[in-house]
């Protein structure tokens, strides 16, 4: 994992988790893209607070459409460049950029995503990973979405081999189908 020195001031408001990790001093592309991003300003959160755990869904929905419009615009502007920079950044530069992967369905970023839900190293970017995955919609992106967790030496795969159950979104207790009572 990458070492990242805090910027502070980069982000100002009531929240504890204000501060975002940018690259040490000098890496230029990569302070531009987690401003560009990451951090915009998106009304009273930064774009990455709305979408960790759905937040966006709070919003009225003229703000909801303004939000989900800004973020489609920004999935199709981003360069795979960026993307891929911020995928080795920090969490929250992590789960922005698999809602940018996966709202432009950019699906050669597959196995890197597959490969970082399996690591699940960053907190909260696993909720991006899924939601890029479920938006593949392959059967090869379910079986990394249906893995029993925590992973063991039975259930770990690769995310190129995708064979067997496979990632974190999931319980370890199977679910069974819903049972409807009999009708009388």
């Amino acid at each position: 994992m990458r070492h990242c020195a805090l910027e502070p001031g980069l982000l100002a408001g009531p929240h504890q988790d204000v501060l975002v990790r940018l690259p040490v001093p000098g890496n230029t592309e990569m302070t531009a893209a987690v401003r560009r991003y990451v951090t915009p300003a998106t009304g009273r959160l930064p774009r990455y607070l709305q979408l960790l755990h759905g937040n966006f869904v709070a919003l009225d929905e003229r703000k909801r459409r303004s939000f989900l419009g800004r973020l489609a615009r920004s999935a199709r502007q981003v360069s795979d460049g960026e993307l891929a920079a911020l995928l080795e950044n920090e969490w929250r530069s992590r789960l922005t950029a698999s809602w940018l992967i996966g709202l432009d369905t950019r699906e050669q970023f597959r196995d890197r995503i597959g490969e970082l839900l399996l690591d699940s190293e960053a907190a909260y970017a696993g909720q991006g990973y899924c939601l890029a995955l479920a938006r593949f919609a392959t059967p090869a992106d379910a079986s990394l979405l249906a893995v029993t967790w925590p992973p063991t030496s039975r259930n770990r795969i690769s995310a190129t081999t995708r064979t067997g159950p496979s990632a974190p979104c999931s319980t370890s207790t199977p679910r069974s189908a819903p049972t409807t009572p009999p009708r009388s």
